[in-house]
């Protein structure tokens, strides 16, 4: 969710005179490789939360539909700006819609609700979900 809590905000409240979109930095391959970069660093130490982090980012934005747009996800290859989206005003309602109609968002989080509760009964099985749920470690 990192992509999102950064750009929603930067890039529709923020920026949104010369960006208007929820889809900038945080969705770019650069900042996902960034992250697993300095995590594999860390790692070395046996710090392995900047690695997680990283890896999470990257599997967000290799399932978002960012990957539809190149000049966003290989930013900044294509230039420094990004594209502008139009009509923003109803952009929350617009959101919330697809999330019912539109057969790709309900796959793709359909999906993640499955990768995330295929997880949660694992570690229940294995009896480290409470563990996890207060540390953030396996």
């Amino acid at each position: 969710m990192l992509p999102d809590l950064i750009d929603k905000p930067l890039g529709i409240y923020v920026l949104r005179r010369r960006v208007g979109s929820g889809r900038i930095y945080g969705h770019t391959l650069l900042f996902g490789l960034g992250l697993v970069l300095g995590g594999s660093l860390l790692a070395r130490r046996g710090r392995h939360g900047l690695l997680g982090l990283g890896l999470g980012v990257v599997t967000h934005i290799l399932t978002d539909v960012v990957m539809l747009s190149p000049r966003t996800f290989f930013w900044p290859l294509g230039g420094l700006r990004f594209r502008r989206q139009r009509r923003l005003e109803r952009w929350g309602w617009r959101m919330l819609g697809r999330y019912y109609h539109d057969p790709e968002v309900m796959w793709s989080e359909g999906l993640a609700a499955l990768v995330i509760l295929a997880f949660g009964a694992h570690l229940k099985r294995q009896r480290r979900l409470g563990r996890f749920l207060r540390s953030g470690r396996l």
